[in-house]
């Protein structure tokens, strides 16, 4: 799949250094593949010296060391890893998402455990407070759940304008802006907002509750607040009320649609802005409530892909946030083009990791004493024959 999406030609265009015995897609495919087997580091690499199966599918006899992969990681730059998003994003978009709808956008800070004299301070949720970490932004495509644009070069002073760089971004890259945009209240500011509006984008997003609204909540008459029900598959919370009303904000350019809802597990009213006053408030809480989507998505990364670890207080210089988004459509590809397989009965969960991984979020291929064995380069061959049975596993046709 990743020579059908020519995956070499994206790696070639983007400018990503090379030589003459590492070429710059061998050195990517080798720091793809020491993430696709959920190794930590970069150091980590040297696990693998004499494994000739990940060496093929480098085009390599082995795979580098980790001076190598270390080294490499500081020879690339931000534009590099954009030029590669672009690409990657508009080869893969007729294959996972030909219709695009909306996306769902979020910051996602990375603690750091060392010396915080060099970061900024962010909340971090994990911790209950602020603490030094580098700050990520994603952008994860509503309907197919795949990550379409990341970056890992974030201060708190440019934060508000991550959002317009993705537009901008989509923009360049599909020839239009997005229809649809999901947020929470700490992605951009009001002004931010009233530029998102202009440009005819639609969005949903939230309010922060201040104490004269929620007074002012708590006096409208029980009759003021209408009744939905929200049936998306297991949610425990159904049964909502809602108050609509237009009105305006600081910084915001003409009125905004504000839609007060209680029932959705919090004792406080949930504020739910959006520019779209055609739909329904119904189908605009719907429409927030996939947002969870990319939370989900995050958490995925976090725990497989090990976007939590920070090796130094620089900000990520290495595609690694960007790369990450390649690893999951990797695995997603893997599982839609496999002949073996059969369509995912719940369309709704996320269905990327059925080649690698089973329902129970066990490993589906060669266990890791398989893998370190003599045998390990031909266990992982037959692995990768069951999953692709077009590929020729020997090393003529990767």
């Amino acid at each position: 799949m990743l020579a059908r999406l020519g995956f070499d030609r994206l790696i070639a265009n983007a400018g990503y250094p090379g030589s003459e015995m590492v070429p710059a897609t061998s050195a990517m495919l080798s720091l793809l593949a020491l993430k696709l087997l959920d190794k930590e580091r970069r150091s980590h690499i040297d696990d693998f010296n004499d494994d000739e199966a990940l060496g093929v599918f480098a085009g390599l006899n082995v795979l580098p060391k980790k001076t190598f992969a270390t080294d490499y990681s500081y020879r690339t730059g931000r534009d590099q890893q954009l030029g590669l998003l672009q690409g990657w994003v508009k080869a893969l978009a007729p294959v996972m998402f030909p219709a695009t709808e909306g996306f769902s956008l979020d910051f996602h800070p990375i603690p750091y455990r060392g010396d915080p004299a060099a970061l900024d301070r962010h909340y971090l949720p994990r911790r209950g407070k602020a603490g030094a970490s580098v700050l990520t932004f994603f952008a994860l495509e509503q309907s197919s759940r795949c990550l379409c644009y990341a970056n890992a070069n974030l201060t708190r002073a440019d934060q508000h304008g991550e959002l317009m760089r993705f537009v901008e971004f989509w923009h360049e890259v599909i020839g239009s802006d997005p229809k649809w945009l999901y947020f929470d209240s700490k992605v951009v500011d009001y002004p931010e907002l009233s530029r998102i509006n202009q440009r005819k984008i639609h969005f949903v997003t939230i309010r922060r509750r201040g104490g004269a609204i929620l007074r002012s909540l708590k006096q409208q008459p029980a009759s003021a607040w209408k009744g939905s029900v929200i049936d998306i598959p297991k949610r425990c919370h159904t049964q909502i009320r809602y108050i609509e009303e237009v009105v305006r904000l600081r910084g915001y350019e003409g009125p905004i649609r504000q839609i007060a809802v209680t029932g959705l597990g919090r004792e406080r009213p949930t504020l739910v802005l959006s520019n779209h006053f055609e739909e329904t408030p119904r189908e605009l809480i719907i429409r927030y409530a996939g947002r969870n989507r990319i939370e989900d998505g995050l958490g995925i990364s976090v725990n497989f892909f090990h976007l939590d670890c920070l090796a130094s207080e620089v900000r990520l210089n290495v595609g690694a946030i960007p790369k990450s988004g390649a690893e999951e459509e990797v695995y997603r590809l893997g599982y839609s083009t496999n002949p073996n397989t059969t369509d995912d009965p719940h369309p709704g969960r996320s269905p990327s990791w059925k080649c690698f991984w089973s329902r129970k979020n066990k490993w589906a291929g060669p266990s890791k004493s398989e893998l370190e064995s003599v045998n390990g380069p031909r266990a992982l061959r037959r692995h990768l024959q069951r999953l692709w049975p077009s590929v020729n596993t020997n090393g003529s046709n990767v």
